[in-house]
């Protein structure tokens, strides 16, 4: 499921319809697969060409991205590894692969001796 579909689905309370993204929810989100990336809010906005305050406010829910930004956001933390999984009782989990440049057989054969 992806980051922005996550947030979408995630109810705050019976009345909130989920048509909308809820910015608490993505922001959330955010700052979650942040953390897990060991990433700082400056790491992400360089990585998305924003200022660390976009980011900041964007992590609490301050505001709600345009659709382009959620995107870029989704793609780069996809790209990075991370995905998003929501259980039946609404809690979120964010699951961060290790890259394959740095697994010991990846790394074992990308030596060589001379």
């Amino acid at each position: 499921m992806s980051l922005y579909e996550t947030a979408r689905n995630i109810a705050v309370s019976p009345s909130l319809a989920v048509e909308r993204q809820d910015p608490a929810a993505f922001a959330t989100c955010v700052r979650m697969a942040r953390a897990a990336l060991n990433w700082s809010q400056h790491d992400l906005a360089r990585l998305l060409g924003m200022t660390q305050r976009s980011i900041h406010r964007i992590e609490q829910g301050h505001c709600e991205p345009r659709r382009v930004t959620v995107l870029a956001i989704e793609t780069l933390l996809r790209e990075a590894g991370v995905s998003f999984e929501q259980d039946a009782n609404g809690a979120i989990t964010v699951a961060v692969a290790p890259p394959a440049a740095t697994t010991p057989a990846a790394s074992a054969a990308g030596c060589s001796e001379h």
